[in-house]
């Protein structure tokens, strides 16, 4: 099967189009201008009963504050098997996303659902999710690595899978009313731009990296 390069225009323009996403509906949330939006999605998916609620808080584990960095580094640990050169693109992903969470909330002051869980801090605040963020830019982020040099259908078969997962967190952290739609959507835009960012970056430094040669015995 041929291998091909993804076109690093391409890649820029969607980096630029979903960092415009997430700076468009954080300033939204700001000012709330999705209000009816988010009510009406939230009254669709919490329709869903008692046992929807507990698949989604056994899936959203995987996403915690505590958990998605050892999944960035087994991510990492495991695309540098499949390309065949250390890569610790997901595991930075994955801790950048803590200053993306968190540098966004001192701004963006969106309260979180009526059922959400009492929280104090930046932490009561709704945009972007967190949970949605990691996913996404970990997901992602792991997709690209291992998608560089492959083929088309290899690389949509990787990002395809990187979609399901992000997807399945955004819905969970509906499911369980800890955040509104726009939250998440946010968070979906987010995640991607910045695993675009970190994945160039990456090979920007391997592309840069000094080799060293072996001494001739």
């Amino acid at each position: 099967m041929r291998r091909t390069s993804p076109d690093p225009t391409s890649e820029i323009t969607i980096a630029a189009l979903a960092a415009a996403t997430f700076a468009a509906l954080g300033i939204s949330a700001q000012h709330d201008l999705l209000a009816d939006v988010n009510q009406r999605v939230r009254r669709l998916v919490l329709r869903r009963g008692p046992q929807t609620a507990r698949v989604a808080r056994a899936i959203t584990v995987l996403s915690e504050t505590g958990v998605h960095p050892i999944l960035g580094w087994l991510a990492s640990k495991g695309a540098a098997r499949m390309v065949g050169h250390p890569t610790r693109a997901p595991l930075i992903a994955s801790l950048s996303i803590f200053a993306l969470n968190k540098g966004t909330r001192l701004v963006v002051h969106q309260p979180r659902p009526p059922g959400a869980k009492q929280r104090t801090g930046l932490n009561r605040l709704g945009f972007p999710s967190g949970h949605t963020l990691a996913a996404t830019a970990i997901a992602f982020t792991t997709a690209l690595e291992i998608g560089e040099g492959r083929s088309r259908a290899q690389r949509s078969a990787l990002l395809t899978g990187a979609a399901a997962y992000a997807a399945m967190i955004g819905w969970t952290r509906l499911a369980l009313d800890e955040h509104w739609i726009d939250d998440v959507v946010g968070a979906w835009a987010g995640g991607i731009a910045l695993a675009i960012l970190v994945h160039r970056a990456n090979r920007a430094r391997r592309r840069h990296a000094p080799r060293v040669r072996k001494r001739k015995r």
